[in-house]
């Protein structure tokens, strides 16, 4: 598969001469387009045994991280976080939040490097349009 990334640009306020890009996303893609496409590749697992396999996968994942364990799947690394709220020494669940970080993985890093990115154009700062909206409607 060609990997080939279009990106609209946009001046950076806080720091002169330098953009930020903005991925102009193709679409959404779900596991199960993903396995037809891996069937249509030659695949030799039915979909239905690798959707099985997968969602297996995804479950034993999730319940690795939520038991606490770092997790690294290849694609990405994926970490539990806990961000505890202590109150006079007291563990307050009303205001615990959960969350996980998760960092790309070997196989995302080189499918990465290996893309190629092409500029579609400069995007206006968000700035610049309330200004030219506050002339226009005064």
């Amino acid at each position: 598969m060609n990997k080939f990334l279009k990106v609209w640009i946009r001046k950076n306020l806080l720091t002169p001469n330098n953009y930020t890009a903005f991925v102009s996303i193709k679409g959404k893609v779900c596991m199960f387009e993903i396995v037809d496409e891996l069937v249509n590749e030659g695949m030799e697992v039915k979909l239905e045994i690798a959707i099985d396999i997968l969602t297996r996968f995804n479950r034993k994942t999730a319940e690795l991280v939520a038991a606490g364990y770092n997790v690294n799947t290849g694609l990405v690394h994926i970490c539990p976080n806990k961000k505890k709220i202590l109150n006079g020494g007291a563990l307050n669940p009303k205001v615990t939040q959960e969350f996980i970080t998760i960092n790309p993985g070997m196989d995302l890093c080189i499918a990465i490097a290996e893309t190629t990115v092409e500029i579609i154009g400069k995007q206006s700062s968000p700035i610049d349009i309330i200004s030219l909206s506050n002339i226009v409607n005064s």
